[in-house]
């Protein structure tokens, strides 16, 4: 999107723009996976099977940061 349409970053205690691309990079699959399972091609699927798929993606993330 054009930079006008963007939220502004959280601003450092020196008032410049920072952003934790490891936070991101957890972030991003569970932010993914929360939005296919609610909203996209996943949320017909059984409530067992999204759990699943949430499960399993967490458990991913969460071993790319260890």
């Amino acid at each position: 999107p054009p930079e006008s349409d963007c939220a502004p970053a959280p601003a450092s205690a020196a008032g410049t723009p920072q952003v934790d691309p490891e936070v991101v990079a957890l972030w991003a699959p569970i932010h993914g996976i929360a939005v296919l399972c609610s909203v996209g091609a996943l949320a017909c699927l059984p409530a067992d099977d999204r759990t699943a798929c949430f499960d399993a993606t967490l458990a991913a993330a969460l071993r790319g940061i260890t």
